[in-house]
Parts: C-alpha cells; structure tokens; sequence
C-alpha cells in the first residue's frame, strides 16, 4: 500500500468517526478530498515543458500521547505535447515518517490512452510497468474526487475579496454551526486566485468554473476536541492542500525521459517527440 496512504489511516482512526455525521457528499471531503481531478490545458504549446505541483500538509496524531506533527508530500505533474508525467511521493518509513531518498517514482501516459507506464526512477531502465491511468492516479495521485460546499445549513459562510483588481482573488470561509461529533472538521478556506487559471490542474472543477478563478488553496481546521475512543484531547490542528507553478530545474532531463519512454515503446504515443 502507498505509504502516504499507510500515514493517513493512523489519522483516520481519530478522523474517521466524523463522517457518520455529515452527509454523503462532504463525507468524501473529510475522507480526502486529497482531491485533485487533474484537467488537460487547451492552451498547452506543442513540445513545451509545462510543470505543476500540488502540496498536502496533513497532521499526524501520536494515539499514546496526544503528540500533533505535521507531515508534508509533494506530487508533480508535467505536462509535454500530449504527454503526462506524474512524479509521485516518496515512501516513507513507517516507524519513523521520515521520506525515504530516491522513492518517488514516475508514471507517464499519452492523455488519450487509459493505460500508462509505471518506473522507479528518471533513470529506470526497464521497459516499466504498464497500469491503468484511472487507477493509478487514484490510488497515487489524490484524483476521482473533488472539493465542494458544505451541502447543508449547519455551516455558516462569508467571503472576503483581497486584491487592487477586486476580481482578482477571492477568500471562502465556511464554519460548522453544529456539533458534527468530536472529530469533525470544524472550518472551511477556499483561496481562489484568477492568475492561476492557466494551470493544468484543478482542487475542483465545479467551484473553478463558478467562480471563474482557480481554488488554488484549501485548509480544513479542527478544533481542540475530547477523544473518549483516546481518552485524550485531539489538539487543535490542520489540512492543507495547495497548487503551484514550480520552478523547472531539470528541464532536460525530463524531456529526455519522454523521448526514450518513446523509444522504449514504438506507437504508444500518437504524435511525434521533436
């Protein structure tokens, strides 16, 4: 099982009690929204580079002591003629959470095709592991889900605009008016950001398209709360789930990557790798 994942069940077995509370559709906020559908740019140059990340924070909750700390993982994705790269999380070593060096590994698919290939490295020399698109990006990659709104009127709501160009940038705050049990989420911050539209990839299909920025930003806060399954109280803590444009820094290698996956593979892709 993906390591990350092996992380999120041990906070689950404190989080997890909330979901019988709220209703369907939020549930599937709660239980990771880790929800990142990943949408193919119209506006992509042929044969350019283009590179996105998203970033999760999640918390994690030593069930002895109560002790809170945070664990960060990063998933890139680039994006070359009509060619997808996901560099996935590092392992992590379950006793300890510590990232284990050179663990992330690469899949890569034409966007058209629904079966991709899975390697260890950049530098894997094997002819790698062909895997289902769907399946793989869902298990690996946070995909098949998305944010949305609170669907009832036990939260609250405002909104606040931040920016010179009013139309530039937009806040969301969302906050529980009922007791949803002792390990529901508490709060709601959608950050949206019109600047970022260009990126090739999406928290939320929906709400990008309503607002007509990009949710670029998410945080999901959890108050101080008493555990009786713990015997403990669950400390004030935090989600967060973020994208960006990184810097490219190695530009070369990764086009390198393409063009031999396209020897290795003759016919695969439908258009030809300058």
């Amino acid at each position: 099982m993906h390591c990350l994942l092996l992380n999120l069940i041990k906070v689950i077995n404190i989080e997890v009690k909330a979901r019988k509370y709220i209703k369907a559709t939020f549930v599937v906020l709660i239980y990771f929204v880790l929800a990142c559908n990943f949408i193919h740019s119209k506006d992509t140059k042929e044969n350019t580079l283009n590179m996105v990340s998203l970033v999760v924070q999640y918390p994690y909750v030593n069930g002895q002591n109560g002790q809170l700390t945070y664990l960060r993982d990063t998933i890139t994705k680039y994006h070359y003629s009509d060619l997808i790269l996901y560099q996935l999380v590092k392992s992590r070593n379950i006793e300890t959470n510590e990232k284990i060096p050179g663990s992330e590994q690469y899949f890569i698919y034409e966007s058209s095709k629904p079966n991709g290939y899975l390697f260890k490295s950049l530098k894997d020399d094997t002819n790698g592991i062909k895997l289902s698109v769907d399946s793989l990006l869902a298990a690996r990659a946070f995909a098949g889900t998305n944010f949305s709104l609170p669907p009832d009127s036990g939260w609250g709501s405002f909104s606040a605009q931040k920016s010179a160009d009013q139309q530039e940038k937009l806040t969301e705050v969302y906050f529980s008016k009922k007791d949803y049990g002792p390990t529901a989420f508490d709060s709601i911050y959608y950050f949206y950001n019109k600047r970022l539209n260009k990126l090739d990839y999406t928290l939320s299909r929906s709400l990008d398209s309503s607002r007509g920025m990009k949710l670029f930003r998410v945080r999901l806060l959890f108050n101080a709360k008493e555990s009786k399954q713990y015997k403990m109280v669950v400390p004030k803590r935090e989600f967060l789930f973020e994208i960006f444009e990184p810097r490219i820094v190695n530009e070369n290698e990764i086009i390198d990557f393409f063009k031999r996956f396209r020897e290795l593979h003759p016919g695969y892709f439908g258009n030809q790798i300058n």
